[in-house]
């Protein structure tokens, strides 16, 4: 499919005369700068963690919108009957999710609109490969110095399994620890409906940790993929570690290989090898 046939052109894009951009060529014409963001670029496994403690609001979405009011009535009182504080622990999980996702919707709302009008640009290129290439947008003044690479100061090739199961593990333990502590008093002030936290400097460092730590996380997993395990502990470590990453990534085909692979495991274990 040529990218001409994806480019569906918004309605809410608007031309430097306050029009709506109705033409391939006018939402060309439009320009963006880059944002800054104080996070890192994250992987998926980075924003399956940025995302995973939402899931108690979203399972309670899914499972109070399948109830008719009188059964909902009587979910919250039986909650309350376990756990006098629990009624309230669910509506915070929604209040949470909601607050959160709320905002991240409109990062992709942005996102969206501004992929649609560099792809404008680049059907143009593509039609018209002779045309005076735009002026690129000039560099700023100064570049900011690079965030520290956690994982660029570990020598993961030359680890053994284990020491990357315990690399792993640490880092997974202090980087949700770095995580948790953004909510904190500490880590910013808390404004708006749902109490959501505008993180200080310490607050941004925590989160920028936390990040760093799963970036941590996931390259040692990678390595542990890259190796052949040469005995029985090695064999069992490596698919003790890749066990949640590859189901909860969906991928069929990995998931299908690690099935065959947690088999050959089994009929190992079965022969004592």
């Amino acid at each position: 499919m040529v990218l001409r046939e994806i480019v569906n052109l918004p309605g809410d894009i608007e031309t430097s005369d306050g029009g709506p951009a109705a033409t391939l060529e006018e939402m060309a014409t439009l320009d963006f700068a880059a944002y800054t963001f104080d996070t890192p670029t994250r992987d998926p496994n980075g924003w399956m963690k940025q995302f995973h403690h939402h899931a108690i609001g979203m399972h309670i979405a899914d499972r109070t919108l399948r109830m008719s009011k009188p059964e909902l009535v009587d979910f919250i009182r039986k909650g309350g009957e376990r756990d006098a504080d629990t009624p309230a622990i669910m509506l915070q999980a929604l209040d949470a999710a909601q607050e959160a996702f709320e905002g991240w919707g409109k990062l992709l709302s942005l996102a969206h609109t501004r992929y649609m009008v560099a792809a404008s640009s680049a059907v143009l290129d593509q039609e018209e490969p002779t045309a005076e290439p735009s002026k690129p947008m000039p560099a700023p003044a100064e570049e900011p110095a690079p965030a520290p690479n956690l994982v660029a100061m570990l020598d993961l090739a030359s680890a053994t399994i284990d020491e990357l199961q315990d690399i792993r593990d640490l880092a997974d333990a202090v980087g949700s620890v770095a995580y948790a502590y953004t909510w904190g008093p500490r880590c910013g002030t808390r404004r708006g409906r749902y109490g959501g936290i505008e993180p200080n400097g310490i607050g941004r460092l925590m989160h920028w940790l936390g990040d760093a730590l799963t970036e941590v996380e996931s390259a040692a997993e990678l390595e542990v993929w890259r190796r052949a395990p040469g005995n029985r502990a090695d064999r069992e470590t490596r698919l003790s570690m890749c066990a949640v990453t590859t189901i909860d990534g969906g991928d069929r085909d990995a998931i299908k290989a690690f099935a065959h692979e947690l088999l050959a495991h089994a009929e190992a274990e079965r022969e004592s090898r």
